[in-house]
């Protein structure tokens, strides 16, 4: 009689439906995820393209300030011995 109260072994401890609702939640939850995800990455991409064009401005500056105490490229290498 014990026997008779168990569930038969095909069907599963939960119902389908519930497992159903829950995957269906959980697939919810991954797309809007992947959706956050993919704009994080498009601004990561806008941030590094200006911080690129920064960087090159900033190095042009540099260049600029440094420049007037640099010799000319002739004079800088081996031009300085034969004066």
């Amino acid at each position: 009689m014990a026997e008779k109260s168990r569930k038969s072994p095909s069907q599963p401890p939960w119902p389908l439906s519930s497992f159903w609702r829950k995957a269906k939640e959980q697939q919810k939850q991954l797309d809007e995820n992947v959706k956050s995800l993919n704009l994080i990455t498009q601004e990561l991409g806008n941030v590094t393209k200006e911080l690129n064009k920064s960087t090159q401005v900033l190095q042009g500056k540099v260049d600029a300030i440094q420049a007037p105490s640099r010799p000319p490229w002739p004079l800088s290498s081996f031009g300085t011995y034969f004066l």
